[in-house]
């Protein structure tokens, strides 16, 4: 790990006490902070996605969808792919609006559309530690100030993957 660190130009500090413990700070550059992101937004709320996690961004139409073992998919170039609608996952009540948006993401060696009411863009971002209130809860990877100032989560892509496609597949079947 340190010499990984000193790679970055980061510091590894180690200090240890008899009978206190062991406290190491690793300290990176600022620059290590900043991840390129993909803003999407649902009911105004606006949410990161890493965009080296985003393969591709398509115009969602949820008559495209169909029901395979328990699981949303959709044919996307004729590979089933799950489906995830984050305002389900974050328990925000359906849109009325008919159009919105799929962003099709790489979780490991799975991918899967998360559908999102639009896409604001791509914007570079620091990342801060999440709120307390918002610490320990999976799906959110940490928060940030975006351009017009309001904070936008940072979500987890692994965790949103886990938790809202395999869960649900998982409570279907079970």
């Amino acid at each position: 790990v340190q010499s990984k660190i000193r790679e970055l130009s980061g510091t590894v500090q180690i200090q240890s006490e008899v009978g206190r413990g062991t406290r190491m700070a690793i300290k990176v550059p600022l620059t290590l902070a900043i991840l390129p992101t993909l803003l999407v937004e649902i009911d105004g709320d606006v949410y990161a996605l890493p965009l080296v996690r985003v393969v591709e961004v398509l115009s969602h139409d949820p008559r495209r969808t169909m029901w395979i073992d328990g699981q949303r998919v959709l044919d996307l170039r004729e590979q089933p792919t799950p489906v995830l609608d984050l305002r389900a996952w974050l328990d925000v009540p359906p849109s009325a609006s008919d159009t919105a948006t799929g962003v099709v993401l790489q979780a490991g060696e799975q991918r899967f559309v998360l559908v999102v009411d639009r896409v604001r863009g791509r914007e570079e971002v620091v990342i801060k530690a999440l709120p307390r209130t918002l610490r320990g809860l999976r799906g959110y990877a940490g928060a940030s100030l975006i351009g017009d100032g309001r904070m936008a989560l940072i979500l987890d892509v692994d965790a949103l993957h886990e938790t809202g496609v395999r869960t649900r597949r998982s409570v279907a079947n079970g």
